[in-house]
């Protein structure tokens, strides 16, 4: 399967925040086209990458046990 390509739409459906709009003045802000990013390509999954997931979280909770106590505490 190739792979898919998904854009973010070039007009923000979302008004600009508070923040936003107190540092432009009060303007709306407009994405130009130099600060718009690249499309994201979606890589297919093979039926073992969950496996593969799942044996490097084991790999990390072998190499620092106390953040996975710490976190399972939490």
């Amino acid at each position: 399967m190739p792979p898919t390509t998904a854009r973010m739409p070039d007009t923000p459906s979302d008004p600009p925040s508070s923040a936003a709009q107190s540092v432009t003045g009060g303007l709306p802000v407009q994405p130009s086209a130099s600060t718009t990013s690249p499309p994201v390509t979606l890589q297919p999954l093979r039926w073992s990458d969950p496996f593969r997931w799942l044996a490097l979280g084991l790999r990390d909770l072998r190499a620092a046990p106390g953040i996975a106590v710490f976190y399972g505490l939490c």
